[in-house]
């Protein structure tokens, strides 16, 4: 039973990050929205970023990362699973479709 807890705790380890993106909603045609990627998991698999306006938990969309200063993009798939009101924006966590591989982890800095 303990060891169930630490390696959840584990899985759920985030590594700060600022990150320059763009989101793009599935459902929508719009063009994409800027927004900040302000960490990512350990485990390549989820991360949290501040956006200007809200959008509903279940969502679906795409995420295009400029990392290296905007000379690599990583563009990943995911779903919202949880969005909080802040002072000037929202900040949202993503649930990715596909865990980061070892080089985009290493181009985002997580190694």
């Amino acid at each position: 039973m303990e060891s169930a807890r630490i390696e959840e705790r584990t899985e759920s380890i985030r590594i700060p990050t600022s990150v320059k993106a763009r989101y793009f909603l599935k459902n929508e045609q719009l063009p994409g929205k800027d927004c900040t990627v302000i960490n990512i998991s350990l485990n390549g698999a989820g991360l949290a970023f501040y956006g200007r306006e809200t959008m509903e938990k279940g969502s679906r969309l795409s995420l295009k990362m400029y990392a290296l200063g905007g000379k690599a993009t990583i563009t990943v798939d995911g779903v919202v699973s949880w969005v909080k009101q802040g002072k000037k924006d929202f900040l949202c966590g993503i649930k990715l479709m596909d865990v980061l591989d070892n080089a985009e982890q290493m181009v985002l800095g997580l190694y």
